[in-house]
């Protein structure tokens, strides 16, 4: 089964909203992969089974959609993904 969620935001430093985090991880556990699409990206490090879609709410941020892995990494870069710099 594959599960889509819609969030405002993936970060588990987030004071408010880093719950979202930890609900993932629990989530993939059970769902053969889950797309998260949220308004804005942080800090995260999710399962092989999760992929991370941003509409682009980060600070400076000048794209509008952008892609991360799971591990906040920039796929096929190798490189932390900054905002205003995918």
């Amino acid at each position: 089964m594959r599960l889509l969620i819609l969030t405002q935001k993936i970060d588990f430093n987030d004071d408010i909203l880093g719950f979202m985090h930890g609900w993932v991880v629990e989530f993939a556990k059970h769902f053969e992969s889950i797309i998260v699409i949220a308004l804005g990206v942080g800090e995260y490090k999710l399962p092989e089974n999760v992929r991370i879609l941003s509409l682009g709410k980060e600070k400076n941020s000048i794209l509008p959609h952008t892609c991360h892995s799971r591990e906040g990494r920039n796929p096929g870069s190798g490189s932390r993904v900054k905002p205003g710099m995918t």
